[in-house]
């Protein structure tokens, strides 16, 4: 996967990598959530911004980095939802939301930066609504095949390209205690230029001799 991203975002996120990991608390509220989130069919603005910081509070230090902002990057698209009016009212208040799947898929890739995201139990209560169809988006076929393929996804690549010389490469890397193992280079003035996430069980393929 690769981000075009700019340099105070990767410099955020590589900050909030290399925080001590939060232990992980509440289990029963993350699911809690999720099925709200589920039932609706919609996470809202407020689910999107404070639910992946609930699950891992160094996303609070990157103030550089909005989830509506990563959704953008994604091309997932916020909407504006209204619950269905009662009998009789004439309007009814909507409210920024993105789809379930959608959101899902911003765990999905908070976690294969190396955050400590729990999508599994929204995917687990859409998957069965999306394996009765026969058409999903691309979005839904990630949240489909989540967790067949939990740990083992390709990089994640963020990247800028900066507008002048080049003025050296510095490499700094580390590894989480999920074991996703972050490479971080920066010019030698400390601007990033790309961050590379790898989750601990991928392997790249070998190539054909043939």
């Amino acid at each position: 996967m690769n981000i075009a991203a700019a340099p105070a975002v990767i410099k955020a996120i590589w900050h909030g990598l290399s925080q001590a990991e939060p232990v992980r608390t509440y289990p029963q509220k993350i699911q809690a959530w999720s099925e709200e989130i589920a039932a609706a069919g919609w996470a809202y603005s407020w689910d999107i911004q404070d639910l992946p910081t609930f699950m891992d509070g160094r996303l609070d230090l990157i103030s550089d980095v909005k989830f509506k902002d990563l959704a953008q990057i994604l091309g997932l698209p916020v909407r504006y939802v209204h619950k269905k009016p009662d009998r009789g009212a004439e309007a009814s208040t909507g409210f920024p939301a993105m789809a379930a799947a959608d959101f899902a898929v911003i765990l999905i890739t908070l976690e294969r930066i190396g955050f400590m995201m729990d999508p599994g139990p929204l995917v687990r209560l859409l998957r069965p609504g999306l394996v009765a169809r026969s058409h999903l988006t691309a979005q839904e076929l990630q949240v489909m095949d989540y967790e067949a393929y939990r740990h083992r996804m390709a990089p994640v690549f963020l990247h800028h390209t900066p507008n002048r010389p080049f003025n050296g490469l510095r490499e700094t890397a580390i590894k989480t205690t999920g074991g996703y193992r972050a490479r971080l280079h920066a010019d030698n003035d400390g601007e990033p230029l790309s961050l590379t996430v790898k989750a601990p069980k991928f392997r790249r393929a070998k190539e054909s001799i043939f």
